[in-house]
């Protein structure tokens, strides 16, 4: 019940968060007193910047954003599983003194808790893990850009890194949906729902090594 609130106030503040995010680049690139940024003045009393960034600058200034995304949502998965494996160890308590009544489910969902919940904990050995099974290597293939320190490359590192952050989320979130599934509350399909967002996450998550097989597969050249 705490998990599903917590969830959906989650869910609630993703608007907010992502109009915070996108919002903090034209803020620093508008604001900063060091780069002397014209203003002028649009009748309402309000300053407003002469010269506003491109689409180039504010992503680059987007990229200095996501380390602590990053680092708030493998935190968030770590109180995640966290609670998971406390959840566990109680549900094993409860089958070992035999207050729950005994059969193969309530055995199966604590099992299920502690382990799910030791792969959030240890989140990094588990996106690791995934990577090695799915493209034979542990770590993550870097971009190589064509025009190096050109704005237009800098600005698609961006993206890479923040399609690699929707990856980790999407991880997470299939870990969460396979916890989901092995309760009695879970809707059919919510298996099937998890293995799609671990499947997703980890190519979204080496999405340029994705792209190469895409490429390679269909006879294209980058």
């Amino acid at each position: 019940m705490l998990k599903s609130k917590i969830v959906g106030m989650l869910k609630k503040g993703q608007l907010f968060l992502w109009g915070l995010l996108l919002s903090m680049p034209m803020m620093a690139l508008a604001e900063d007193p060091g780069t002397g940024t014209p203003s002028t003045d649009n009748g309402l009393g309000l300053k407003l910047p002469t010269n506003l960034p491109d689409i180039a600058s504010m992503l680059i200034s987007l990229d200095k954003s996501f380390p602590a995304l990053f680092t708030m949502t493998g935190g968030l998965a770590y109180l995640f599983g966290l609670g998971l494996m406390l959840k566990g160890l109680w549900g094993f308590r409860k089958y070992g003194e035999g207050i729950s009544m005994v059969s193969q489910r309530n055995l199966q969902e604590p099992i299920m808790q502690m382990a799910i919940g030791a792969m959030l904990v240890f989140v990094p050995s588990t996106i690791k893990g995934l990577l090695t099974t799915v493209f034979g290597a542990d770590s993550l293939l870097p971009y190589a850009p064509s025009l190096p320190n050109s704005s237009w490359d800098l600005a698609l590192k961006t993206i890479i890194v923040f399609v690699q952050f929707v990856g980790f989320v999407a991880i997470v979130r299939g870990l969460l949906h396979l916890h989901k599934s092995s309760s009695g509350q879970a809707q059919q399909n919510t298996f099937a729902k998890g293995i799609v967002h671990l499947v997703g996450g980890v190519l979204s998550l080496n999405i340029v090594a994705t792209k190469n097989i895409l490429y390679s597969t269909l006879g294209l050249t980058s």
